[in-house]
């Protein structure tokens, strides 16, 4: 096929060149929908570095669904470009693919909207159902008639977040602040952190660090163009208060290093190993100090989902090797906090 080719052929079905988009990786893919099922084929899949260092990270060659599967679609970006969408089937599993260009996607879901699809309400695919998705979930858990965790899921993905897609991986926010006493008091508002500001400026030294850096790249800006210049030596640098994101690919794959697929994909990120010891997730509450520290500028990580229901991923236990920290300590597991009682 090529990307053009979006047109429904003679027999009913609709064929386009895709992206299957899974972790880090989109690989190309021939996608056929017909009136019964939808059938993936990625092309050119050969053995590479991707499945040699751990588990294979590779989709299989060719998958297929039946269309009364489908239990939602919702429209995605990918890399910045409204082309992409989200499939869910009725067993919660989902797929993600970018087809490439709006046009294709439109001409997508005219094709599915024809079809005879009995767990799909074509409305919960429209902006308007995810508004009052939205709307209809901020008044339950206002009511406290759903969790903090439910209500938090359903945010990150009205804002297009998803599990397939690294780069828009799901984020949750650091809750409490207190990984040092033996015991912690719940009851006590120094026991959490600020969530009306961000992880980087949780104090005055850091809210003014930021505050100071800030200025001073806004300053640079405005020069440039008082000097009779268009601003043009400042392309590419955003006036910001951080210069790192709270959600990347690496963080997450940080996070979650000692539990497959985050392995293979980590030792793949640093060209067949994993990384420096010193520099693994070893502890949470080191990983709080880096965060909210201002000694550590780089470092305004959020959290993941997974840090609420995965214990596992606070294990070693496929006991990897991490290898030694510099003061001679063995990297294993995540070292948690005193009030935790060693229980993840």
């Amino acid at each position: 096929f090529t990307t053009a080719e979006k047109k429904e052929e003679k027999d009913d079905n609709l064929k386009l060149t895709v992206a299957y988009v899974e972790n880090m990786n989109a690989y190309p893919s021939n996608l056929v929908v017909t009136e019964s099922n939808i059938r993936i084929s990625l092309i050119n899949i050969n053995a590479s570095d991707d499945d040699i260092y751990g588990v294979s990270l590779k989709p299989h060659a060719v998958q297929e669904w039946s269309v009364k599967l489908i239990k939602r679609i919702k429209r995605r970006r990918y890399e910045m470009c409204h082309a992409a969408i989200e499939i869910y089937f009725i067993d919660n599993t989902s797929i993600m693919l970018d087809l490439q260009t709006n046009d294709n996607r439109k001409t997508f879901f005219r094709f599915i909207g024809r079809l005879a699809t009995p767990n799909y309400d074509k409305k919960t695919s429209s902006a308007r159902f995810t508004r009052a998705r939205l709307n209809n979930a901020t008044e339950k858990w206002v009511a406290r008639e759903i969790s903090n965790f439910d209500y938090l899921m359903i945010l990150n993905d009205c804002a297009g977040r998803t599990y397939q897609d690294l780069a828009q991986y799901p984020v949750f926010p650091w809750i409490l602040s207190n990984y040092k006493s033996d015991v912690i008091d719940l009851n006590s508002k120094s026991s959490y952190r600020d969530l009306s500001k961000p992880v980087g400026v949780q104090n005055e030294k850091a809210h003014g660090i930021y505050k100071s850096k800030y200025a001073q790249t806004k300053e640079m800006y405005e020069a440039t163009r008082n000097d009779g210049g268009d601003g043009s030596q400042m392309d590419g640098i955003v006036l910001n208060g951080f210069p790192r994101h709270y959600s990347s690919p690496h963080s997450v794959i940080w996070y979650l290093s000692r539990i497959e697929p985050f392995a293979s994909l980590a030792i793949n990120l640093h060209s067949g190993s994993f990384d420096k010891p010193d520099r693994q997730f070893l502890s949470i509450e080191k990983c709080w100090d880096s965060c909210s520290s201002p000694s550590c500028e780089t470092d305004v990580k959020e959290l993941i989902p997974e840090m609420f229901y995965l214990p596992e991923m606070f294990e070693n236990l496929n006991n990897f090797k991490f290898g030694k920290t510099q003061n001679g300590v063995e990297v294993h597991h995540v070292d948690l906090p005193k009030w935790a009682n060693n229980s993840p």
